[in-house]
């Protein structure tokens, strides 16, 4: 049995269909069979508005090597903050407002991936 990844994304999207669109695409880029896959929450954010807050978490058939996860975060973003034991291998969150960040998906404001 491999990782199971939690992720919490905010959308720059007011329609509900297009953030749980690109949710799947982002788990999609993790280069693994996808064994199973919950959408735990697909709504508003209450602070502001036209953002939609998403939350998925899935299971991999395999364990994801170190340059595995590092491609999957570079999908997403180019600057990552860790989080926990300030290793990728915990929890890790990036944003298009942290300082040094020139690089975020498309549609994504915020991420959060606990491993």
């Amino acid at each position: 049995m491999g990782d199971n990844v939690y992720i919490s994304m905010f959308v720059q999207t007011r329609i509900p269909d297009e953030a749980k669109n690109l949710l799947i695409e982002v788990i999609g880029s993790v280069g693994k069979e996808v064994l199973a896959c919950t959408f735990e929450k697909t709504e508003p954010y209450w602070k502001i508005d036209g953002i939609m807050h998403v939350e998925s978490e899935f299971s991999l058939a395999s364990t994801l090597s170190d340059d595995e996860r590092e491609r999957f975060l570079a999908f997403i973003s180019d600057k990552w903050t860790c989080l926990g034991n300030s290793s990728y291998e915990d929890e890790v969150i990036a944003s298009k407002t942290t300082e040094g960040c020139y690089y975020m998906k498309d549609g994504i404001e915020m991420i959060n991936i606990v491993f």
